[in-house]
This record gives C-alpha cells, structure tokens and sequence, in this order.
C-alpha cells in the first residue's frame, strides 16, 4: 500500500522534473505536509479561528515554489 502511494506522488509530481534524491525529498515532503495537517485536524489541533483550508493553499503553493525550485536546480547543473 505504502508502495503504491509513493509512486502516485511520484506521478503526480513528474512534471517538476525531479529525479533520485530530489524526487525523494519532494515526495517525503508532500506526505509529511499532508499527513501533518490530517492528523492534527482529526486531532482538534487547529483550535485558532482561521481557515484550516486557507492555509493548507498556502502549505500547497509553499511546496510548489519549493518543487519548482528544486526542479530548476537540476536543470542548471
């Protein structure tokens, strides 16, 4: 099971272009982020007032700048 969800974040990435550890990190990353924020909204833990949704775009646009940045990276060397 494990397997298979990392290959679909695998896909679902290709189009940053990142390859071996980049892909890695880019992947463990997504999980992380993702699995952070279902666990503490299952949890209660976003007691604050302010839309959990809202800063899950921010955490999504935050890793795509990142994704980008490691992708253009690896294009430069």
């Amino acid at each position: 099971m494990a397997t298979e969800a990392v290959e679909m974040i695998a896909a679902a990435l290709a189009g940053y272009r990142l390859e071996g550890a980049a892909l890695i990190h880019a992947v463990r990353m997504w999980r992380a982020a993702c699995h952070g924020i279902a666990t503490l909204q299952t949890a209660g833990g976003f007691g604050l007032p302010e839309s959990v949704d809202v800063t899950f775009g921010y955490l999504v646009d935050a890793l795509d700048a990142e994704f980008c940045r490691m992708g253009a990276s690896r294009m430069t060397r």
